[in-house]
């Protein structure tokens, strides 16, 4: 396997659909799974058509007290019936509804027909607890959603060293 680093991204040959983002931390480099061809993918059918409300979502990370996670991979699945966002990829209309919930927290959201992905990173460690709100358009004659309609996956959860388990993601409704 040969990997060839281009800037901020590292890239495995003969695999252009894995991209893996580097994120400079102190002295560490940290390497995170992130999303790739997001953008190039026509986006799928959306059932939902905009209504007047929207509706915050809060991603809750749980790290473990041993170890200091200074990058995470977060992946959200959502009922696209209920609620949107407004764009695929991760252009500037995605990032404007990503707010972080610490000072010096950095996210980098991709947003593709499957869900949410989110990079989050932070040198000297990101806080577990609340991480990023995200304000998502909910579908016109539609119910809100319940917490059961969303699902918090961690994909990748790192510190200096290298990978740390044992990173838990959950969602809160405010």
């Amino acid at each position: 396997m040969r990997w060839t680093v281009t800037g901020a991204h590292t890239h495995r040959s003969g695999t252009p659909a894995l991209r893996r983002h580097a994120v400079r931390l102190g002295a560490a480099l940290v390497l995170v799974a992130g999303l790739a061809g997001a953008a190039d993918r026509p986006p799928p059918p959306d059932p939902c058509k905009r209504g007047p409300h929207r509706q915050r979502v809060t991603l809750v990370l749980s790290v473990p007290e041993t170890q200091a996670v200074v990058s995470a991979v977060l992946s959200l699945t959502y009922d696209r019936a209920l609620m949107r966002l407004p764009a695929t990829g991760g252009g500037n209309r995605l990032r404007k509804r990503l707010t972080p919930r610490g000072s010096g927290v950095m996210l980098t959201p991709a947003n593709a027909g499957d869900g949410l992905r989110v990079v989050a990173a932070k040198a000297g460690g990101l806080p577990g607890g609340p991480l990023v709100d995200i304000v998502f358009d909910r579908c016109a004659g539609a119910r809100p959603p319940a917490p059961a309609d969303l699902r918090c996956t961690v994909a990748s959860c790192a510190g200096a060293g290298g990978q740390i388990d044992g990173c838990i993601c959950t969602v809160a409704l405010p």
